[in-house]
């Protein structure tokens, strides 16, 4: 199983795919910068590179990057699934390898890939405002309702560390969640389509909703589990393992498709 995880994650970074889309993410991450220096009354390149970074990435309010973060982070690998089953690639490998072994190694591998994607992209934007403002950073004041608040006050080093934790666990638990969807309506545009769309949709509908009447549902409604700048620690927790929860729970319905498809066809 570690060999095919290894494999898997071998592939992604040979995939031309995967650094399209780390190039696309960098290049919307700056865009972003440029486009919130009004708010910070001072250019982009004298506020220094961490909180160019920062505000490029997990403070930027017009959030074009953050808007199209859920998409970039699914394009390369979401769909390894369902292409072993398109390619019947699938059966060479349940001949090699425990079923089961097949099945997580999969899960964890495609899972890692859209953790990765962050990864890659935050040391490219990272290189690229180190060139844009190298000088020693400043602090701008952030609104009280971000939980790591106070980390950042103490260290913006260690205020990247936490985000870039917080994007890696996005792009498992959405890349899995994408998997999951593909492999049950077995088409690869509308696997990519559906997350993005719902992910959107909660958004939409979370801030449309009149919060006085129903924000008992409007609270449990898994929305913008991207986005670092909610109220309270436990409710980004609540998205992540929501989206980790139905991503299993899909990824279980698309494997029993695939199981009997394949026991139908023999």
């Amino acid at each position: 199983m570690i060999k095919q995880i290894k494999r898997g994650i071998t592939h992604v970074f040979k995939s031309t795919l995967f650094w399209i889309c780390v190039l696309i993410a960098t290049v919307l991450s700056i865009y972003d910068l440029y486009s919130n220096e009004q708010l910070y009354s001072m250019e982009s390149a004298r506020i220094g590179t961490l909180t160019a970074f920062i505000h490029a990435t997990a403070l930027s309010p017009s959030g074009i990057f953050q808007m199209c973060a859920p998409i970039l982070c699914t394009i390369p690998c979401a769909l390894s699934f369902l292409d072993d089953i398109k390619t019947s690639q699938i059966n060479n490998l349940l001949c090699r390898m425990k079923c089961s072994d097949y099945y997580i190694s999969k899960a964890i591998s495609t899972g890692l890939s859209g953790g990765l994607f962050f990864i890659c992209t935050y040391v490219l934007v990272f290189l690229c405002c180190l060139i844009i403002s190298p000088v020693s950073s400043v602090r701008i004041l952030l609104s009280p309702i971000i939980p790591f608040t106070h980390i950042y006050q103490t260290s913006l080093l260690g205020f990247i560390g936490v985000y870039t934790v917080h994007s890696f666990i996005f792009g498992y638990t959405f890349t899995l969640f994408a998997m999951g969807v593909s492999s049950i309506v077995q088409n690869k545009y509308i696997g990519l389509a559906v997350p993005f769309v719902l992910y959107h949709t909660a958004m939409l509908l979370a801030w449309i909703l009149p919060k006085s009447s129903v924000y008992d549902i409007v609270k449990y409604i898994p929305y913008e589990s991207f986005n670092i700048q909610i109220p309270y620690l436990h409710t980004v927790i609540y998205r992540h393992s929501s989206i980790l929860i139905l991503s299993l729970i899909f990824y279980a319905i698309g494997i029993y498709r695939q199981r009997v498809l394949c026991e139908s066809s023999i």
